[in-house]
Order: structure tokens, then C-alpha cells, then sequence
């Protein structure tokens, strides 16, 4: 099954915005992480926190945000 990509195109307008909101989603959530992993050396001092500590609140923030995707 071969389609014409102007006729694809014509078809489903919406293709090309959803794939650009999606891109800049993507971008900005990468960079809310490449935060919260830059600031977790002062947090982990200014809290006193130890390795394991800190891994458990990355932890319960990852599942926090997952399970508001469900």
C-alpha cells in the first residue's frame, strides 16, 4: 500500500503539530531531569542525605510522575 506523502499530508493536518509538541515535551522533561540530577548534590548536603536516601526520593519522584501518566 503506497500513499502520496502531499496527500498523507492533506489528510491529517494535525500530524505535524502533535510530532512538534511532542518533540518540545520530550526536550523539556529531559531538561527538568538534567535539573533535579544537577540538584541533587546540594540537596543530598544541605539535608544530610546518604546515597541510598537520595536514590529513594529520585525513586519516589520517577513513580510519582509515572502514575499521573496512567
Amino acid at each position: 500500500m503506497v500513499h502520496d506523502p502531499v496527500q498523507l499530508e492533506k489528510e491529517r493536518p494535525d500530524r505535524l503539530r502533535v510530532l512538534w509538541l511532542s518533540t518540545i515535551g520530550f526536550t523539556l522533561m529531559f531538561a527538568v531531569w538534567l535539573m533535579f540530577g544537577v540538584l541533587g548534590v546540594p540537596i543530598r548536603k544541605e539535608f544530610g542525605l546518604t546515597d541510598v536516601q537520595l536514590s529513594w526520593l529520585s525513586a519516589v519522584a520517577i513513580l510519582n510522575g509515572s502514575l499521573w501518566r496512567l
